[in-house]
C-alpha cells in the first residue's frame, strides 16, 4: 500500500521525494485504521438499548423459614375524614390530636463506641434507630408517642378511625387485651358501653357500600375481634374461642372479665402472647392491631426487648388506652375511697407506678421552700402531667407504629382547661394529677425512646446530660419543712437554744443541696452544645433550683449566725426577730453573685419553654425571693408568758365519747 501511494504521489506531482518516505506513511495509516475503529464501536453502543439493572437482596437467614405477605411500613391515614365514627363521643376523633410526636429526623443517639457507667445493661446496640418526622396527620412514619382523650371512650372512637384505616388496606383482626385490675372495673364497662355503638357503627358502614367494605366479597369477613384479659400471672386469658366479628360475643367476653386482685400487671408477656396467638392470622394476610387497655406502667418492663421481637418482626402495631405518666415521678397517688359498710367511708391515697416518661431520670426531686413535700392527705402537692405515657408501653407503642393514649380519667375537659386542682376533681380509683399542658406544645419535648445501652451514650457523650441524670439520683430533697422565720426573746438562754434548733434544720438539709448542684456544675460546660429542647430545659431547670435553694439555705444559715451574735431591736419596745425572704442578699457576694445566676437560668426556662412543665415548675421557684431580712416587732411574748404561769391543764375532748362509737377503718390495700 505504502509503494502504491508513493507511485501515485511521485506521477501526480513529478517529484521524486514523498510524504510517504521511511516510517512516516506505515504510522499514518495505522493512526487512520484505529481511529475509525474507536469511532465504529462508539456507534455501536450508542445504538444499543438500556439494560436493567436487576438488585437482588437476600433474605436474614433467620427469616427464611416463615414467609409472610410483605407489609407497608408506614400506617397511611385516608385525606377523607371518617367524621361519621365516634360523633357521640367526647370531642370525638378531634380530641385524639398527636399528643407528643417525636419529630426528629435523624435520631440524636451518637454511635461511637464508648465505654460508660451509665451504659450498664449488655444489649445490642441498633443503629437504625429513627424517629419520626413532622409531617402531615395523613402519614405516620413512627406511633405517636402521647394522644390526649377525655376518656376510655374517646380513645377507643380513635381506634375505631385507626381500624378503618387498617381495613383500607387488607382485612383486619384487632385483638383487645384488658387489664384484669379491679381498678379497670369502671374503664373496662365503658369500653364495652361504646362498643355497641361502634360496631353498629362499622356495620352501617358495611352495609351502605362505604369504599372501605367494597373490595371485599360477601364470604369475607373484613373485620375480626379477640378479647383477652391479663393479671399477676405470666399466662393470658382467652376470653373468645376465636376471633369472630359477633358483636353479642364480643361484648359478653369483655363483660366476662374476672377481676385479678393481685394488683400485679404482666402487661408485655401478654402483648407477646397476644401477638403470637394470633400470628397465623398475621401470616394469612390479615392486619393485625394489638389494643391493651391498662391503668399502670407494667410490672414486666425488663419484657419489652423480647416482646417488641414478636410484635414488630410481623408487624402489629400496638395501641395503649392507658394513663399520662407523672413528671419525674415513678408514682402516682390513686384515690381510693372504702364502700364497705362494716367500716367507716374514710379516702386514702395509694402510690401506684404509673410513669416515669423517660428511660432515665431527668427531674431533680427539689420540693418549693417552705412547702411540706406532702400535704395533710399525703400527697405530694408537686405532682403535675408530664405529657406522655409511661415510658416503656409508649416506646412500644412509638416502635410498632401504635399509639399511646393517656387517658386523663378522673379530670373533666372543663377541669382540665382550667387546670382545676384537688381530691374533689378526682374520681374513686383513678390518679391525681393538678397540672396539664398543651400537647401543640408539648410534641418538641418527647423523651428519647432508646435502649438502655443508647440511653447511656446519650449520657456518656455529653457531660450536661450526664450531669442532669446524675443530680435527678439524688434522694428528694425537702428545702425545709416549713423552716422557723419568727423568733421571739424571751432571754438569752431561750434564744439561743430557738436559734440553734433551726440550724439544725438547715444542716440536714445544706449537704443535699450542695450535692445536687456540685453534681450540676459538672456539665455546665457541655450545656451549650445540648440542642434538644427536653435537655435544655431539664437541666437549666434543674441547676436553677438547685444553686435557688443553696443560696436560701446558706442565707438562712447566715441570718442565723448573724442574730446568735446578738442584734439590737431599734425599738426597745419590739420583742420579736422575724425573718422573710427579700430580694436583697445582704450576707455576703458570692450569695449574691450565685442568686443573679439562678435568677438567669430560671428566666430562661421560662422564657424559651413557656408552656412546658420546666417552665411552670421554674416561674414558682421565682415566686419566692432568693435573699432574707431580719424585721422586728412587738408580739408581747414575755407578757404571755407570765399570764400562762406554770402551765394549764388540757380539758377533755368532747368527741372522744363519740370516737368510741366511730366504726373501725378498713385496711388499706397496697395494690388495686
Amino acid at each position: 500500500m505504502v509503494r502504491s501511494l508513493q507511485e501515485w504521489w511521485q506521477n501526480w506531482t513529478g517529484d521524486e521525494d514523498t510524504p510517504f518516505d521511511g516510517d512516516a506513511g506505515a504510522w499514518m495509516i495505522s493512526l487512520g485504521f484505529h481511529l475509525c475503529v474507536l469511532v465504529g464501536l462508539a456507534l455501536i453502543l450508542l445504538a444499543m438499548p438500556d439494560r436493567p439493572v436487576t438488585l437482588m437482596v437476600s433474605a436474614d437467614p433467620q427469616d427464611e423459614k416463615e414467609v409472610i405477605e410483605p407489609v407497608i411500613d408506614e400506617v397511611y391515614f385516608s385525606e377523607e375524614e371518617a367524621t361519621e365514627v365516634g360523633a357521640n363521643s367526647n370531642n370525638g376523633v378531634a380530641m385524639a390530636l398527636a399528643q407528643a410526636e417525636n419529630f426528629s429526623e435523624v435520631s440524636q443517639v451518637e454511635t461511637p463506641q464508648i465505654t460508660s457507667e451509665f451504659a450498664t445493661e449488655n444489649m445490642e446496640i441498633q443503629n437504625n434507630i429513627s424517629t419520626s418526622p413532622q409531617v402531615s396527620n395523613n402519614v405516620r412514619v413512627k406511633g405517636a408517642t402521647g394522644v390526649g382523650a377525655t376518656g376510655a371512650s374517646g380513645a377507643v372512637d380513635r381506634i375505631t378511625y385507626e381500624i378503618l384505616q387498617s381495613l383500607e388496606q387488607r382485612r383486619t383482626l384487632v385483638v383487645w387485651v384488658f387489664d384484669a385490675s379491679p381498678s379497670m372495673k369502671t374503664q373496662r364497662e365503658e369500653i364495652n358501653g361504646r362498643f355497641k355503638k361502634i360496631y353498629e357503627e362499622l356495620g352501617v358502614l358495611e352495609t351502605s357500600g362505604n369504599k372501605t367494605f367494597k373490595k371485599y366479597d360477601k364470604t369475607t369477613k373484613p373485620l375480626l375481634t379477640s378479647v383477652m384479659s391479663f393479671g399477676g400471672t405470666p399466662q393470658t386469658t382467652m376470653l373468645t374461642k376465636e376471633p369472630t366479628d359477633n358483636f353479642d360475643d364480643i361484648s359478653a367476653a369483655v363483660a366476662g372479665v374476672k377481676d385479678d386482685e393481685s394488683g400485679i400487671e404482666m402487661t408485655f408477656t401478654a402483648i407477646k402472647q397476644a401477638g403470637e396467638k394470633h400470628l397465623t392470622h398475621r401470616q394469612q394476610g390479615r392486619n393485625v392491631m394489638i389494643v391493651v387497655v391498662t391503668d399502670e406502667a407494667a410490672d414486666d418492663a425488663g419484657a419489652i426487648e423480647d416482646t417488641l421481637n414478636v410484635v414488630r418482626r410481623y408487624e402489629m402495631p400496638v395501641y395503649v388506652v392507658g394513663v399520662p405518666a407523672p413528671f419525674g415521678r415513678e408514682e402516682a397517688p390513686v384515690r381510693f375511697t372504702n364502700t364497705d359498710p362494716k367500716y367507716e367511708m374514710t379516702t386514702d391515697w395509694i402510690p401506684i407506678r404509673q410513669g416515669p416518661e423517660s428511660v432515665g431520670a431527668e427531674a431533680v426531686k427539689l420540693a418549693f421552700w417552705g412547702a411540706p413535700k406532702k400535704q395533710n392527705d399525703g400527697v405530694d402537692p408537686d405532682l403535675i402531667d408530664s405529657g406522655f405515657g409511661p415510658f416503656h408501653l409508649t416506646r412500644l407503642c412509638y416502635e410498632t407504629g401504635g399509639i399511646y393514649f393517656a387517658v386523663h380519667a378522673g379530670k373533666s375537659a372543663e377541669a382540665r382547661a382550667k387546670n382545676q386542682a384537688g381530691a374533689k376533681y378526682t374520681e374513686n380509683l383513678q390518679a391525681r394529677l393538678d397540672k396539664f399542658f398543651d400537647p401543640s406544645i408539648m410534641r418538641a419535648y418527647a423523651p428519647d425512646y432508646v435502649t438502655n445501652k443508647e440511653y447511656g451514650q446519650l449520657l456518656a457523650t455529653n457531660k450536661a446530660r450526664a450531669a442532669l441524670n446524675q443530680a435527678a439520683k439524688i434522694a428528694w430533697t425537702g428545702a425545709m419543712d416549713n423552716p422557723r422565720s419568727t423568733f421571739p426573746y424571751e432571754g438569752p438562754g431561750e434564744f439561743k437554744t430557738m436559734l440553734d434548733e433551726a440550724q439544725k434544720v438547715a444542716a440536714v438539709l445544706e449537704p443535699k443541696v450542695n450535692a445536687m448542684y456540685d453534681a450540676l456544675k459538672i456539665g455546665e460546660s457541655d450545656r451549650a452544645k445540648v440542642t434538644q429542647p427536653r435537655w435544655q430545659a431539664g437541666y437549666d431547670l434543674a441547676i436553677g433550683r438547685s444553686l435557688a435553694a443553696k443560696v436560701r439555705t446558706d442565707g438562712y444559715n447566715a441570718m442565723l449566725a448573724e442574730l446568735k451574735r446578738g442584734v439590737k431591736f431599734e425599738n426597745e419596745k419590739n420583742d420579736t426577730w422575724e425573718l422573710v425572704h427579700s430580694d436583697k442578699i445582704t450576707t455576703g457576694s458570692i450569695l449574691a453573685k450565685q442568686a443573679e445566676q439562678a435568677k438567669t437560668y430560671l428566666e430562661r426556662v421560662v422564657k424559651e419553654h413557656a408552656g412546658t412543665p420546666w417552665a411552670y415548675l421554674a416561674a414558682r421557684e421565682l415566686e419566692t425571693p432568693l435573699g432574707w431580712e431580719l424585721k422586728e416587732s412587738y408580739t408581747g411574748v414575755q407578757a404571755k408568758k407570765d399570764m400562762a404561769g406554770d402551765g394549764n391543764g388540757v380539758a377533755a375532748n368532747p368527741n372522744d365519747a363519740a370516737k368510741k362509737l366511730m366504726k373501725p377503718k378498713a385496711p388499706v390495700p397496697k395494690r388495686i
